[in-house]
């Protein structure tokens, strides 16, 4: 009798905690939503006005021209075959037709500055949102705060620039085929990440490794046949149209660029002042070498790993490349990191178990990115309130800061909360004198942030080399 009192209370029991983790359970999925929205929100404003406030007057001032010059005459299959030097067409041909039909729908559905702006800001901001659900909704949401966290992708935004498309193409890629073994839609996404930013067509050699390892020659033929459907539409009319005029555009316009912004190779020049002239010209082009070099010994490291994981191994070798390449290039933009992104994340994913490797890596991850957003604030804020010119390195030379940061604002509201701001920071005797400072010394500043950017690229390596086993 005792025992069946027992049993009976002890089923109660059961059914009551039953009862109260299901509860629980409720009540930690709704924090856990409010937790989203509640995160979302700041980002989300942080977004709008990211891409309502303007975008980055020298770059834009040639899209424009793309659009004006080639675009509404209906010629744009022309644009790489322009004869004037000064016309730059620095990318390849998707990003050329993003820009120039998101503008033209821009134009035609609004006049006003600010929402056209808003409008052909739309597939970076869509970018934004989608890279956030997959990587929590497919991953962790812990990777998606991180993404959220990052204010580099707020300045591409601003900026207009196009790598958060690349950022999503590289993230749906590695999904693919890590998750359901699809290397035609890996294919699919690389090719169009390298029409909009051609550096990432080197992810397309990883999975050609693993395919060789395997002998699975119909399937390296389906991996190519894929590369060639995409990339050749796209790119053919463009190329056949004046194939020395793309090349000269796209790929030798870079060759002979000085270094610039974050690479290490740039900090001779920044030691210099910006004086081009006297540091020897070996700096021009000896990152080359140097990263053909790296790049061979990856891909010999590569050849003799095993690929039993084939998602492990698509990633780490990914991430080799990627870091090699923002390391030892010698023209490197804080936008750059969008391609560089979503695999750190996916590797952050693989070790988040690790609870002194997730703190350490999520301290090093902010500081990091925080650090190296300062190269913007330093080349460019800090000249502004001084009242000194900025360096433009794209044309080696001086512009006025003023008039830089006046033609980047969509509207005359946000002109004037930029130079109220300017005014106000001027007008402490005390807060000049700092940024005059700042002004005067901040090409040494600058020569820090590129040696914590090149850190931050082999502090992910060795992660990578750690925690990617295939």
């Amino acid at each position: 009798m005792k025992l069946s009192i027992y049993r009976r209370f002890a089923s109660a029991v059961k059914l009551r905690m039953g009862v109260f983790r299901t509860k629980l359970s409720l009540i930690s999925n709704k924090l856990y939503a409010r937790l989203n929205i509640l995160v979302l929100v700041p980002a989300s404003m942080a977004v709008l006005w990211s891409a309502v406030v303007g975008w980055n007057y020298y770059d834009v001032r040639y899209f424009i021209a793309w659009y004006e010059k080639y675009f509404q005459p209906g010629r744009i299959l022309d644009i790489y075959a322009d004869p004037d030097p000064t016309f730059k067409v620095a990318y390849p041909p998707l990003t050329v037709l993003i820009f120039t039909v998101m503008y033209h729908l821009a134009n035609t559905l609004t006049s006003d500055p600010v929402l056209q702006v808003f409008i052909t800001k739309l597939p970076l901001v869509i970018s934004f949102y989608l890279v956030y659900i997959v990587l929590v909704k497919k991953y962790s949401s812990t990777a998606g705060y991180l993404w959220l966290l990052n204010i580099l992708v707020y300045s591409t935004i601003f900026t207009a620039q196009f790598d958060l498309i690349v950022s999503l193409f590289v993230l749906l890629a590695l999904y693919y085929l890590a998750e359901k073994g699809n290397y035609t839609l890996y294919a699919v996404f690389i090719s169009l990440s390298a029409l909009i930013k051609h550096p990432t067509a080197l992810l397309l050699l990883p999975p050609v490794l693993v395919l060789l390892k395997k002998r699975d020659y119909s399937l390296l033929l389906k991996y190519t046949i894929a590369v060639v459907a995409v990339t050749v539409p796209i790119l053919m009319p463009f190329l056949l149209r004046d194939p020395r005029g793309f090349l000269e555009k796209v790929v030798f316009f870079h060759a002979k660029r000085p270094p610039q912004h974050l690479s290490i190779w740039t900090i001779p020049y920044y030691y210099v002042n910006y004086d081009l002239y006297a540091v020897p010209s070996i700096f021009m082009n000896v990152w080359l070498p140097c990263f053909l070099a790296y790049l061979l010994y990856v891909l010999l490291m590569a050849v003799r790993e095993g690929t039993r994981d084939e998602g492990s191994f698509v990633l780490k070798y990914n991430i080799l490349l990627l870091c090699g390449f923002l390391a030892l290039s010698k023209v490197i933009n804080s936008n750059y990191y969008m391609w560089l992104l979503p695999p750190t994340l996916l590797l952050f994913n693989r070790f988040k178990q690790d609870e002194k490797m997730f703190r350490s890596f999520i301290k090093i991850y902010l500081f990091g990115f925080l650090w190296i957003a300062n190269h913007g604030f330093f080349s460019s804020f800090v000249p502004l309130v001084a009242g000194d010119p900025i360096f433009v390195f794209e044309d080696w030379n001086y512009m006025p800061s003023e008039l830089i940061y006046l033609e980047s604002q969509s509207s005359r509201f946000f002109r004037r909360i930029v130079m109220n701001t300017v005014f106000y920071l001027r007008s402490s005797n005390t807060l000049r004198e700092i940024f005059n400072i700042l002004s005067k010394t901040h090409c040494y500043i600058l020569i820090l942030v590129s040696l914590v950017h090149t850190a931050f690229q082999v502090y992910i390596i060795r992660l990578a080399l750690k925690y990617l086993k295939s």
